[in-house]
């Protein structure tokens, strides 16, 4: 059994040495101690997209994820190496607003850019919130209602966790799941098309 002490160490890095510990430990029951909410949920998720059974307890604020390989390994090289969207077309979205200078025209304008989403033909697959847009996620955001709408058409939104902590709005997050930039960054490299806004 390998052990791995990740506490207090910022994303998305418990997912890149829990990927280290997957490549060198091939089949090996891998025990993951985190203390970040982010970092439980995206280690896990990544270990479950790699064929991993997932188990966790938490203690004092404290999570241990017991990662067991699955027996058969042709059902993890069959898995995608993470949640990537399932069609080739991504938004990426890297601030609040659409253009300079005017940062009102600009707010609006990504508002309207929202409102259109849906009579896109075809839909994204997904919409990639970094830097200021994580702000159109969160609780009190005038596009939230709009966001929730274009998730019910199978739009994965995809939520900067550092960008979110460093505005210190993770816990207003009301739409999308949040992701760490080791993620982000595979989902962007696998998408035949991405569109930065």
């Amino acid at each position: 059994m390998i052990k791995l002490d990740l506490c207090g160490i910022p994303c998305p890095q418990p997912v890149i040495e829990t990927k280290k510990a997957f490549e060198k430990y091939p089949a090996s029951i891998i025990q993951v101690l985190v203390n970040d909410e982010a970092a439980r949920v995206n280690v896990s998720r990544f270990a479950g997209s790699r064929g991993y059974s997932v188990s966790e307890k938490t203690e004092e604020e404290v999570t241990l994820i017991t990662l067991t390989p699955e027996k058969v390994s042709e059902t993890r090289q069959e898995k995608k190496p993470e949640q990537t969207p399932a069609g080739d077309t991504l938004f990426l979205l890297t601030s609040y607003g659409i253009g300079s200078p005017s940062e009102e025209l600009g707010s609006l304008l990504m508002k309207t850019f929202f409102q259109t989403i849906p009579q896109v033909e075809p839909l994204p697959d997904g919409i990639v919130l970094m830097n200021g847009s994580v702000k159109h996620a969160v609780e009190g955001s005038d596009t939230l209602e709009i966001i929730k709408k274009l998730e019910a058409l199978g739009i994965d939104i995809i939520v900067c966790g550092t960008c979110l902590d460093f505005f210190n709005i993770k816990n207003k997050l009301s739409v999308g799941r949040i992701s760490n930039f080791f993620e982000i960054a595979s989902i962007l490299s696998a998408s035949e098309k991405t569109v930065t806004i």
